[in-house]
């Protein structure tokens, strides 16, 4: 009576015995390919450590390494500090408009930041370079400290709070630079353009 049963009944505890058998192979394969990639990138792990750190950085080492922004930097600072003859109240806010923002996507400018500690003219935040080209009111030099109300610890924390701010299209992104020890906020219109369908 059984003997009907034993060839359907092998094949079904062999079906419910797959899963295990097979997560199980599938651990010890990811397990040996994890271990290879270990072994095999060891070299680059050092060289991508010290190129690619977002650690904050001593500004002065970021601005030895580029003697023109450094003089900049130095000047703003020091004409801060001297006395100046009163003049009309300088503007404290800087606004990137959609159309500004659309143009240098066209022309897929992009401008770099290292993380700096903080210092006697700023909090600890991002030394901005290759901003003074864009045209748009930011300078070599600047140092971004907050974006959206929260601390620009690394380019990486940046870039995820305007990805998170577009995904809610968020209208306008706010941060807070400092140039020479002056604090002053950045507004920057995002753009939405409409999708064209192609035909």
């Amino acid at each position: 009576m059984w003997r009907g049963f034993r060839r359907p009944l092998a094949l079904g505890l062999g079906l419910l015995a797959m899963p295990v058998l097979s997560r199980s192979y599938a651990d010890r394969l990811a397990d040996a390919v994890a271990a290879e990639l270990s072994r095999a990138l060891a070299p680059l792990r050092a060289t991508v450590r010290q190129v690619g750190s977002d650690a904050p950085r001593d500004e002065e080492a970021i601005l030895s390494e580029t003697p023109a922004l450094r003089a900049a930097v130095h000047d703003a600072q020091n004409a801060r500090r001297s006395p100046r003859p009163s003049r009309a109240p300088v503007a404290r806010g800087l606004r990137i408009s959609r159309a500004q923002v659309l143009a240098l996507a066209a022309r897929h400018a992009i401008p770099q930041a290292v993380p700096v500690k903080a210092t006697a003219y700023h909090p600890a935040g991002l030394l901005l370079r290759g901003v003074s080209a864009l045209g748009v009111g930011l300078e070599d030099g600047d140092v971004l400290t907050e974006a959206a109300g929260q601390k620009a610890s690394s380019v990486g924390v940046v870039i995820g709070i305007v990805l998170a701010a577009r995904a809610r299209q968020s209208p306008e992104i706010s941060g807070r630079i400092y140039r020479a020890g002056a604090p002053f906020q950045v507004t920057v219109e995002q753009p939405y353009p409409k999708a064209t369908i192609p035909g």
